[in-house]
């Protein structure tokens, strides 16, 4: 495949996927600044470099919002197991205190009659 052939594909296939007149601005560009393909690829790693180096950050910042969510999720549940627990507790000791107080009455009210 000649050069120029190669070029009219690479122009078709730009204006499919751009448009005419950004597909027309890519290539004034390009063409003006007289761009390499090292260049383009220096260039290239250059905006994915900085495209990880944002998205790690944000990754590591969006960690630490998880983090802290889950560690607040968990103090709250623990707070409120920690109610629930007293409650059971309280009414558990009430419970008993009334089940002995009836017994006692028993007692009393048998050893009374015999």
């Amino acid at each position: 495949m000649s050069v120029d052939e190669r070029h009219r594909r690479l122009r078709r296939r730009l204006e499919e996927v751009l448009g005419h007149e950004e597909a027309e601005t890519l290539r004034d560009d390009i063409s003006g600044r007289g761009v390499t393909r090292d260049e383009l690829r220096q260039e290239l790693h250059h905006e994915v470099t900085g495209l990880e180096t944002r998205m790690d950050a944000r990754i590591s910042i969006l960690g630490n919002e998880l983090r802290t969510e889950m560690y607040q999720m968990k103090a709250d549940l623990l707070e409120q197991m920690n109610e629930q627990t007293k409650t059971l507790y309280r009414t558990i000791v009430v419970s008993n205190s009334a089940m002995v107080f009836a017994v006692a009455g028993l007692a009393f009210g048998a050893a009374r009659l015999a």
